[in-house]
């Protein structure tokens, strides 16, 4: 982690730069998509009749807005498109439905008009935003993108979350004026969070598709934060060629787009939390990638985000702007506050093998919503009193008195309490009804005296979703005990000394959430609701917790004298020092420990594991049991087949053949043209009509397949042709 003063080279003198204050119009173009469906097209220049300009791209489904004019007096021009059926375009109006493959046609439509000198790059952010996300994955002719507040994954983030509908945004969202298409809630509420129809939408599972430098700009109570951290770390990590390691994010203490708050808050924000402009990093970041001037982009670390205090002391901890090498920026460590019966959340697990706290939820008298990350239409958008719905740190004891909200709290803290990351709930739960809702609240709560209740994050989870997408629902037994997992979000903030960690749970939280009538049905209103009598069990056997991201600055996990902090803010940081590089076990290999050098207990190290190709997380998988097959083209068997491995094959192509090496020693194994000595096992490109020791066109075109897709691995099923999948797996890394 770093501080703030580090940031001077990220922000940068840009000089002077001769180009116009205003941009330009040029005119309206007419795009033909893939199908012949032309989309109308404006573009905007620094100069009509000058030279053609790098461009910014930008597509929407509202009015064209005045975003173009930001980029002209950088020299960069500005070309937006008006979605299927809106405005002067072709086609039907459908959100999201045929927004990758019209992005993508856009993408290489442009560079080639006269208009554009062939760079390009896309700019966005929320609705637009999650229309142009969409066409990132295999849009390999980008300079670079810039989203702002963005949804990366449609189903689970923007529609749905938790697998409830989010009804506050969409009653605004789909109403309001520029939209004006409330017909697709009955659209989109066709497809349950479950199906795998929303698969198509989720971005982030694509990025190793993703092959150009991403700015990324966030805020922790915005309504898509989710997706902006999720797709950073995905194009970060595991992103294709020219994504991975190219990212930057600024994580800011907003809200949606407009980022002031509502009359009302009683929190108090230190002024300094808007010094950072996000137009600052996306200037920068365009001008690198698109004009080639030196803003110092890149010599400041990726991340950058913003930590709030205690409202009550502006000049204590906290309410500084903060610099890391990674999100989260601190160790990835969790420590487990319990939820006790007596409402006390603490460390210490409880000790009696039965407790619980119970209470009645009615779907017709649901909590209410106050604050969270909520949205505000403007009122000339949507003058209803719904468009101002409260969003952000509201006080949460102006709900009132609930007998369906249990609240927990922490005994007063001795000492400061900084948590920076994500934090869950881990609910053991029951319920008299076979679906029912949970929702969990973070809050702040201040010293008597005070006494306010400062939402800090909250979240949901639907019991029959709790499955996941492509899972059937799994509808609740009476009597039965299931575990949810409800995923809250990030942020960085300091409870101060004297103040206590809070946790609220209910069932309802509206209309940020839809209610749930508890009788199986999503939509309210088709079938009488019914009464849910729920339970939330807190004993030895069923320890219900939150999962709090505290930071412990002088954690030294592998005893090495470098404090994990160190090494976690470090490229080649190893903080349980097994071999395996911090970066690998946290984000490319889905149940690795980072702080624990032998992840599944079998006595192996997982460095050693890895080096052996067995899996660190099976037990059963260890140095001298069987391990997996790596493509003979993979001749660092790191799961990727990279350039100089896709140029031998090629040279087998143009060879004519190949043979075994025999005793001559070769990277492969193999030498090029044709030769007598088979006596190795063939290469694993030569498979079609069975090995006959040369490559053709079509062997190779799936090897370059394994190239664009940013990996492979060995899938070992009957539908392939050479028992290797595209693409990178979840649960193996890209070492």
């Amino acid at each position: 982690m770093r501080g703030i003063r580090e940031l001077g080279v990220f922000l940068c003198a840009l000089g002077a730069l001769s180009a116009p204050a205003h941009a330009e119009f040029l005119g309206s173009f007419m795009m033909p998509a893939d199908d012949g469906t032309l989309l109308h097209t404006r573009v905007y220049v620094p100069l009509v009749g000058g030279p053609p300009p790098p461009m910014l791209l930008g597509r929407t489904p509202y009015a064209y807005f005045a975003e173009e004019g930001d980029w002209s007096p950088y020299g960069i021009g500005f070309a937006q498109q008006a979605t299927r059926g809106q405005w002067d375009s072709e086609g039907e109006y459908a959100p999201f439905e045929r927004d990758g493959p019209d992005g993508r046609v856009f993408a290489v439509w442009a560079p080639q008009q006269p208009w554009c000198n062939g760079r390009v790059g896309f700019f966005a952010g929320s609705g637009k935003g999650a229309l142009t996300a969409l066409s990132l994955p295999a849009t390999s002719n980008l300079a670079c993108f810039i989203l702002r507040p963005t949804p990366t994954d449609i189903g689970d983030e923007f529609i749905y979350q938790g697998g409830v509908y989010r009804k506050a945004v969409h009653d605004i969202w789909l109403n309001q004026e520029a939209i004006n298409a409330p017909y697709l809630e009955a659209r989109w509420r066709a497809h349950p969070p479950n199906d795998p129809y929303w698969e198509q939408f989720a971005v982030s599972s694509r990025a190793h598709e993703v092959t150009a430098p991403g700015l990324h700009i966030g805020g922790y109570y915005d309504i898509v934060e989710h997706g902006t951290l999720k797709f950073f770390i995905a194009c970060q990590y595991r992103g294709g060629p020219g994504a991975r390691g190219a990212q930057r994010l600024v994580m800011r203490a907003t809200a949606h787009a407009k980022y002031d708050f509502l009359e009302g808050l009683t929190f108090d924000f230190h002024p300094n939390y808007l010094d950072i402009d996000p137009f600052t990093f996306e200037r920068d970041f365009a001008l690198h990638y698109l004009r080639d001037i030196d803003t110092g982009v890149l010599e400041g670390p990726p991340v950058v985000y913003y930590t709030v205090g205690d409202d009550q002391h502006h000049d204590g901890l906290g309410w500084e702007w903060r610099t890391a090498l990674r999100w989260p920026p601190l160790p990835p460590r969790k420590t487990w506050f319990h939820l006790h019966p007596d409402g006390l959340l603490d460390v210490a697990p409880p000790i009696a093998e039965s407790g619980s706290r119970n209470f009645h939820y009615d779907p017709a008298n649901p909590v209410p919503s106050l604050g969270g990350q909520n949205i505000k239409a403007s009122d000339r958008e949507s003058p209803s009193a719904q468009a101002k719905i409260a969003y952000g740190p509201y006080d949460q004891n102006d709900i009132g008195p609930r007998d369906d909200v249990l609240r927990f709290y922490s005994a007063p803290l001795a000492e400061p309490l900084e948590a920076t990351g994500n934090f869950r709930v881990r609910l053991y739960v029951g319920s008299d009804a076979s679906d029912t809702d949970f929702t969990a609240k973070v809050v702040d709560a201040y010293p008597e005296g005070d006494g306010r209740e400062i939402l800090v994050l909250d979240g949901i989870q639907r019991v029959k979703y709790r499955g996941g997408r492509g899972v059937e629902p799994q509808y609740i037994a009476p009597g039965e005990v299931v575990e949810l997992d409800i995923d809250l979000g990030d942020t960085s903030w300091i409870f101060n000394t004297g103040h206590r960690l809070g946790l609220h749970v209910s069932s309802s939280n509206y209309p940020r959430f839809d209610v749930n009538p508890n009788n199986g049905d999503d939509i309210p209103g088709l079938h009488p609701a019914q009464v849910a009598h729920n339970f939330v069990f807190t004993n030895a056997l069923r320890p219900s917790a939150l999962a709090v991201p505290v930071r412990m600055p002088d954690a030294d996990s592998d005893a090495d004298g470098r404090a994990d902090e160190q090494e976690w803010d470090s490229p080649d940081g190893d903080m349980d020092g097994d071999g395996v590089p911090d970066e690998v076990e946290f984000y490319c290999w889905p149940g690795l420990d980072p702080f624990n050098p032998d992840t599944d207990g079998d006595g192996w190290n997982d460095g050693a594991e890895v080096a052996a190709f067995t899996l660190p997380t099976d037990p059963e998988s260890y140095p001298g049991a069987p391990t997996e097959p790596r493509h003979a083209a993979d001749v660092n068997v790191n799961l990727l087949i990279e350039l100089p491995e896709l140029l031998r094959v090629i040279q087998f192509l143009n060879s004519g053949g190949y043979h075994c090496a025999g005793a001559e020693v070769t990277e492969d194994g193999y030498v090029p043209g044709p030769g007598d000595n088979h006596a190795c096992p063939p290469h694993d490109a030569d498979y079609m009509d069975g090995p006959d020791w040369r490559i053709i066109v079509s062997e190779l075109l799936r090897v370059i397949q394994f190239y664009n897709s940013g990996g492979y691995y060995p899938c070992l099923t009957d539908d392939t042709e050479d028992r290797y999948c595209p693409g990178p797996r979840p649960g193996i890394p890209l070492l």
